[in-house]
């Protein structure tokens, strides 16, 4: 039973990756306050894979999580490459980050 839980790693990405499913519907978009959410997580984690001693100030978990997500994961550093901010991340490009994220839970 203890092994069908989710991981804690896909507990602090889990807005994250909600932002990344309803743009993957294509259907109406991110509510305006998940995007503010999504965007912070997605430039603090792009800013801190790139380089962790220039980061200042308070890191999100979840950016802190997804940094070493972009550093471990195979691809995820490509298709982030892809996405500036919720804006720029198409329904496709959706699909294949939370398919890397996938990835990292999968047995």
């Amino acid at each position: 039973m203890l092994a069908a839980a989710p991981a804690e790693e896909t507990r602090v990405l889990a807005l994250f990756q909600l932002a990344l499913r309803l743009i993957r519907q294509g259907q109406g978009g991110v509510p305006p306050e998940l995007e503010r959410y999504f965007n912070s997580v997605l430039a603090q984690a792009r800013s801190l894979s790139n380089d962790p001693r220039a980061v200042q100030g308070q890191l999100l978990p979840e950016a802190i999580q997804l940094a070493l997500d972009i550093r471990d994961l195979d691809g995820l550093k490509d298709e982030i490459e892809g996405a500036h901010d919720a804006s720029t991340v198409s329904p496709a490009l959706a699909d294949r980050i939370l398919m890397r994220l996938e990835r990292r839970v999968a047995p």
